[in-house]
């Protein structure tokens, strides 16, 4: 698929799996990518199911140069990581783009139990803000 042969450098929307993706940032110093993954539903209607937290993996071009690429399947969990639309979503994504080191799921879950909600995760998790956020 020539989705992970070319860089990822020039990924800012991009389909697979039935999905959309779009490139929301990336961070030059951790050389850490974010971009929203929105697929659609029964009704056809698109909304932000994850967002996903990518690293590049480096690849061996024909002409002997490497380039980084935007992991595959199999490379997820090492090169990636899915965050699930939640309350603590921009928390945990601030945390991975923020220690590329720590991706092991050791380092994920004693984060993630650091996590408490606050006013606002209450408010928005009451009135049912997140979710299946519609993007037009």
């Amino acid at each position: 698929m020539e989705l992970f042969k070319t860089s990822i450098e020039d990924k800012i929307e991009f389909r697979k799996h039935g999905g959309r993706y779009v490139r929301r940032s990336h961070n030059p110093e951790t050389n850490v990518y974010v971009y929203e993954r929105y697929n659609t539903d029964d009704k056809g209607t698109e909304y932000l199911s994850c967002l996903e937290v990518v690293k590049p993996k480096t690849v061996k071009q024909p002409d002997g140069t490497t380039v980084g690429v935007y992991p595959g399947d199999e490379d997820f969990g090492t090169y990636g990581k899915c965050v699930p639309i939640a309350w603590y979503t921009d928390r945990m994504v601030e945390f991975l783009v923020g220690n590329p080191d720590k991706w092991d799921t050791d380092s994920v879950h004693e984060f993630k139990k650091t996590l408490k909600p606050t006013e606002d995760d209450y408010l928005a998790i009451s009135s049912n803000v997140f979710g299946r956020r519609l993007r037009k």
